[in-house]
């Protein structure tokens, strides 16, 4: 048990919004709930948003390309109840934080994510898509959803239902991100997918939409031309 939970069930209410539902408590807006007109979830899709890189180093500096960079390196200091304060050097590649350190073989391991990318703050897409009272208007908003990789399931009062989803997905011109990758500039995302060619599934015959933390690609998905990920659950 935690707390916060990882959701809070609230009433927003002012003039020209009235929505119910389930938030994260340190994002603004809805990602689970109904404004009167449209009813939305999510669930987690599983795209593949991080890699490990891997980084030939000297001391504070690591080779990319002909040459080499500097790490930025950041202290901080920790207050700890009844002890010293602790410090601690935070380092960074160009990529993102250096995870681990092996100074003997002279390597570092630096974790590249979607979510330390501009523009794709986690959850923060809801404070648009839960105002959205129509397919059109639901479908926009999602389009500008970077992390984390979701599910997104719409019932609206004309009787619509559909599945969307949702996320940055990084494009990797020559490898499929299963395995940690060096970081000296030979393999590097390319963007990230369009939109457009997600996969999704409008009123289907059979009535429903559901999902369950997974991906659900329709059969003869192109998985090597729009490479998603490997994970489910």
């Amino acid at each position: 048990h935690a707390i916060p939970s990882l959701r809070y069930i609230v009433h927003l209410t002012a003039p020209g919004l009235d929505l119910m539902g389930a938030g994260e408590p340190c994002v603004p807006g809805i990602s689970l709930g109904h404004n009167g007109t449209a009813a939305f979830g999510i669930t987690i899709f599983g795209a593949d948003q991080e890699d490990v890189y891997v980084y030939e180093t000297r001391g504070d500096s690591y080779r990319h390309g002909e040459g080499s960079e500097a790490m930025a390196v950041v202290e901080e200091t920790f207050a700890v109840k009844g002890h010293p304060d602790q410090r601690l050097a935070l380092k960074f590649t160009r990529h993102g934080p250096v995870i681990h350190e092996d100074a003997t073989r002279g390597l570092a391991y630096a974790l590249r994510s979607v979510w330390w990318s501009p523009g794709s703050a986690a959850y923060l897409t809801s404070l648009d898509s839960m105002r959205a009272t129509s397919l059109d208007a639901f479908r926009t908003a999602i389009r500008g959803w970077g992390a984390p990789s979701t599910n997104h399931v719409y019932a609206d009062t004309s009787g619509t239902i559909a599945w969307i989803p949702a996320g940055f997905s990084p494009v990797r011109p020559n490898w499929n991100g299963l395995l940690p990758v060096p970081g000296d500039g030979r393999y590097e995302w390319q963007g990230f997918l369009d939109p457009s060619l997600m996969p999704e599934k409008v009123d289907p015959p059979e009535g429903f939409v559901a999902t369950a933390n997974e991906m659900n690609l329709p059969a003869g998905w192109d998985h090597e031309a729009r490479r998603l990920g490997h994970e489910w659950a």
